[in-house]
C-alpha cells in the first residue's frame, strides 16, 4: 500500500464507520456487484439514483468520474477538484458556489500546512537547543 493509499484509508476510516474492517470491505464489495454503489460509467442501480449516482457524476468531458481521479489524494485538495470538476454540472447549483466551496477546501488545507509547518519548526528549535 502507497503512502497515498495509507492516508486516504485512514480519512475513509474517520468518515465511514467500520471502514477499517476486513468484513466491511466484503459488505462494501457485495453491494458493488448488486449494482447498490457504482462507480465508473456505470449508473445507479440501488434504491436512490440520486444518492448511488446521479446523473451529473459522469458529465464531466473527460467521460470518466472525478472519484476515479480524487481517490488517493488527501481530504481537501480532493474535495477542491471534486467542486471545480462538477461545476456547473449539477442541477440547480451555479458555478459560483462550486468555485466558492473549491477555494474553501483549499484554504483549509493551506491553514492545515502553515499549522505543521509551524509545530514542526518550533519541534525543530526546542530539539536543537537542548543538545
Amino acid at each position: 500500500m502507497t503512502k497515498d493509499e495509507a492516508a486516504f484509508s485512514e480519512q475513509l476510516a474517520d468518515l465511514v464507520p467500520g471502514a477499517e474492517d476486513p468484513d466491511e470491505d466484503e459488505d462494501l464489495l457485495d453491494s458493488l456487484e448488486k449494482g447498490l454503489i457504482t462507480t465508473g460509467r456505470k449508473p445507479a442501480e440501488g434504491k436512490d439514483p440520486m444518492v448511488d449516482h446521479p446523473a451529473h457524476y459522469n458529465q464531466h468531458p473527460a467521460g470518466i468520474e472525478c472519484i476515479e481521479v480524487i481517490a488517493p489524494m488527501v481530504l481537501p485538495i480532493g474535495s477542491a477538484i471534486k467542486h471545480l470538476w462538477r461545476a456547473g454540472l449539477k442541477p440547480g447549483v451555479d458555478d459560483v458556489q462550486d468555485v466558492e466551496k473549491a477555494i474553501w477546501y483549499l484554504q483549509y488545507h493551506l491553514e492545515q500546512l502553515k499549522h505543521r509547518a509551524v509545530i514542526v519548526s518550533v519541534a525543530g528549535l526546542t530539539a536543537g537547543s537542548e543538545s
